[in-house]
């Protein structure tokens, strides 16, 4: 059986990997999938290259994850619309499919992402018209739109176009079937503007960094697995990030076991969660990812599940400084925060009257009222948000924290609701 593990050897041993293009999928699956099962509900859409299937490096165990190598780019793009969502072999919990990033494409998004499955970049005959070309490309498949280049000054046509499809199997079935004369290849994403390109130093992960602590954990890592739970993140992140950029974000940490998308936190954010072998390696990543923007704008926000980490959360992520919590109003003791996929049945408003507080401090203070999905402050706002599972530990908190100052800032918390909007914009600029 071909078998991945850790997700770094096998890019460098299958040179393959991206010929042709499009031609690779990543799997999420159930853990106790294997190569076979793979197999037995792909096979059918083409001749599969190569399956592999991810494993801990260390244990041996299967991460949930797999890559399904095809023959053909048409073969992996109907094995992609047919199988995304199905379940197979009797699991209950459906799969989730996608094309694999290449080597050369990273871990970034694009605003325009489908795009790069569905137009293809196509040398145009002198003696065709746009409506010979959309024609032409309709015997493949249901074309969206054609666009001829042409020269600005002159507006003569420059010999090239772009013909976007409606399916990935069209745009696929027309990439290996229209003939040499075209040339076509698959277009890459349009630009989505200034931000595509523009870096932010502040929340930019450093590379060095990451590799100075992969030589101090490796030689360590086996000595501190442990039978027992694992260390959990939650992670809450933009609809945007897919399951392999996920895992490819948190892998950078040494120790990953597992990763995946859990549910949705509301239309543009979904919940999901990082295993790690250790407790070191979680708060590595922790202190690393929480806030990074990814995409640029989107903060991804981190907070851990206490109950498999520490039972003190000052103990886990110190504050700024030696300073301690100082909190004007008696606090309950820190408690496990809800678990990922709850339903946000109630969520506070926050305003922080002085500066906003760190995620951290708002962290411990807001989860000692148990059921706890989030808490975070807008961007560059001194307001914010924390969200319950649970309606009465929204109001304990509620009670508890209106008026209370905590580390010298005081806060205004109450329900969030829609007659708070005024509140709302009347404090967000402080």
């Amino acid at each position: 059986m071909s078998v991945r593990r850790d997700g770094r050897d096998d890019h460098k041993q299958h040179s393959t990997a991206e010929n042709p293009p499009m031609s690779r999928l990543f799997v999420i699956c159930n853990k106790k999938q294997d190569e076979n099962d793979f197999r037995r509900a792909f096979s059918k859409f083409g001749t599969i290259e190569e399956i592999w299937v991810v494993q801990d490096k260390y244990s041996g165990e299967n991460k949930g994850i797999a890559y399904i190598k095809y023959n053909r780019t048409s073969s992996a793009a109907n094995a992609l619309e047919e199988m995304n969502g199905k379940v197979i072999n009797g699991s209950s919990r459906p799969i989730k499919v996608i094309v694999a990033s290449s080597r050369n494409q990273g871990s970034g998004r694009h605003e325009n992402e489908h795009e790069k499955y569905v137009r293809l970049f196509v040398i145009v005959p002198k003696d065709m018209t746009e409506n010979d070309l959309k024609t032409e490309f309709g015997n493949y498949g249901e074309v969206d739109n054609v666009d001829m280049l042409t020269d600005k000054a002159t507006k003569e046509p420059k010999g090239f176009a772009y013909v976007k499809y409606r399916k990935f199997s069209h745009a696929a079935n027309a990439f290996e079937n229209c003939g040499l004369k075209f040339k076509a290849v698959f277009a890459e994403p349009k630009s989505s503007g200034r931000g595509a390109t523009s870096d932010r130093s502040d929340t930019r992960l450093s590379r060095s960094d990451d590799y100075s602590y992969n030589n101090r954990f490796e030689s360590r890592g086996r000595n501190h697995r442990s039978g027992s739970s694992k260390p959990t993140l939650n992670i809450t992140c933009s609809h945007l990030i897919g399951y392999e950029q996920l895992w490819r974000l948190f892998d950078i940490i040494p120790g990953l076991v597992h990763c995946e998308i859990t549910g949705e936190c509301d239309d543009n954010r979904n919940f999901a969660i990082a295993e790690y072998t250790t407790h070191e390696a979680a708060l590595y990543a922790r202190n690393k990812l929480h806030g990074f923007e990814y995409p640029l704008d989107d903060q991804i926000m981190i907070r851990p599940l206490v109950a498999n980490i520490k039972p003190n959360l000052e103990n886990i992520f110190p504050f700024e400084g030696t300073r301690p919590l100082v909190c004007s109003v008696s606090l309950p003791a820190p408690m496990p925060q809800a678990e990922p996929g709850s339903s946000c049945v109630q969520r506070c408003f926050i305003v922080c009257m002085q500066k906003p507080l760190p995620s951290n401090i708002l962290t411990n203070v807001f989860s000692r009222f148990g059921s706890l999905l989030d808490v975070y402050m807008l961007p560059n706002k001194s307001c914010g948000y924390a969200k319950y599972a649970n309606s009465e530990s929204a109001q304990n908190a509620i009670q508890t924290l209106n008026g209370a100052e905590v580390c010298g800032v005081k806060l205004k918390v109450m329900e969030a609701e829609e007659q708070q909007q005024g509140f709302k914009r009347r404090y967000s600029d402080d």
